[in-house]
């Protein structure tokens, strides 16, 4: 008991080094202060250095009882549930490129992400390069690691993969269909996420449409506020002027060209709701403000600018919330192709209004929608 009970120390210790993502450095304290309060620690395995020992038994452990829930059988049917591949994706979260394989199965009827692994994408060769990144060696490293995790039992019930771009090509459905007598069960679908940011950044980018220089001048112009006062005096700047105006001190964030374009959403509406703080801030902050011949001013404070970030604001609120929604788990894939065409026709009939009325709408958006507009955000 008592050489259970150090052991049971020891790996509580590690998850809570792992907690804390310190890289093992915290574990020694953690068995120090554990040592200190009179629990058990016994007299090896202190050392931080034995941490990845642990981490592995600690995943082995949580493999098995994965396993087991994924080959319990059903009451209803007596077969294990069918479970699809949410996710094969790739990123440079530090300096290597790693790919994530996460699972959805439905567990107590719910659907449960399980991460499998994130092996490294690329791999160096005898002659100095690399090797990896390909479509099909990506498939294959995705069902080995579900495979050597879970058992190659547990492919049998994987009925398909949800995954972007980069893994719609011919070889990695290939790879996954090969051997395989059911081709219809293993297809690769889009996730719809990806699929509807890929659109949105198509538009902004100018692959269809025309907009691409309106969203390149209005994305330039909202940055200016993080430019100047994310740090440094600027920092300084915002927290007193927020002082001032006895509101939080908001802080201003910047357009991401490499998240999901729904991020984007969260910076307008920010901005919007925080408009009058920024400006503030903004005209004590930045020298240029006075400067007549200076464009920063008119960039950050120009009536144009308020009309254009409240209609993006206000158009792109239901992209974004279509876009968070197709993200969820619990989303049958199904009900992308409602959602997506609702916020096509809402689109199109928000359009039209605005060709049919013109000007006419835009004054009664900013004057009689709201009518302190001016007041409180510009002339304050």
């Amino acid at each position: 008991q008592k050489h259970y009970d150090a052991a049971k120390t020891l790996v509580k210790s590690v998850l809570t080094a792992v907690k804390a993502k310190s890289a093992a450095i915290h574990y020694e304290q953690q068995i120090t202060f554990a040592y200190s309060v009179g629990a058990q620690v016994g007299q090896c395995g202190h050392s931080r250095k034995v941490v990845p020992d642990l981490v592995k038994c600690l995943l082995q452990v949580i493999n098995e009882k994965t396993k087991e829930e994924l080959l319990k059988c059903l009451p209803s049917t007596g077969f294990p549930p069918y479970f699809y591949m949410m996710a094969v994706d790739k990123a440079a979260v530090n300096k290597r490129t790693n790919e994530a394989v996460v699972i959805c199965p439905t567990i107590d009827g719910k659907k449960v992400p399980i991460v499998v692994a994130a092996p490294e994408v690329y791999k160096p060769t005898t002659d100095g390069g690399v090797q990896g990144g390909k479509a099909d060696e990506s498939a294959s490293r995705a069902l080995k690691q579900i495979e050597t995790k879970f058992g190659s039992t547990t492919l049998d019930y994987l009925v398909g993969i949800s995954a972007d771009g980069v893994h719609q090509a011919n070889g990695f459905q290939s790879t996954i269909n090969d051997n395989s007598e059911n081709l219809f069960l293993k297809q690769v679908g889009w996730d719809a996420s990806h699929w509807m940011n890929l659109a949105v950044t198509d538009v902004r980018d100018g692959k269809i449409g025309s907009s691409k220089e309106f969203f390149s001048k209005f994305i330039e112009r909202t940055n200016r506020f993080s430019e100047v006062l994310n740090r440094g005096k600027g920092r300084s700047t915002l927290e007193a002027a927020a002082k001032e105006l006895k509101v939080a001190p908001t802080v201003a964030t910047t357009y991401s060209q490499t998240r999901f374009a729904s991020s984007a959403f969260v910076q307008w509406e920010r901005l919007v709701k925080s408009y009058r703080l920024f400006a503030t801030a903004l005209r004590n902050a930045a020298p240029a403000m006075t400067d007549e011949l200076h464009p920063l001013q008119y960039q950050v404070l120009g009536q144009d600018f308020v009309v254009d970030l409240l209609l993006m604001h206000d158009v792109f609120q239901p992209v974004a919330k279509v876009m968070t929604l197709l993200q969820s788990i619990s989303l049958p894939p199904w009900k992308t192709y409602p959602y997506a065409q609702k916020l096509a026709k809402w689109l199109l009939d928000a359009s039209m209004e605005c060709h049919e009325f013109g000007t006419k709408i835009l004054r009664c958006y900013t004057l009689f929608l709201n009518p302190n507009l001016f007041r409180e955000r510009i002339l304050f």
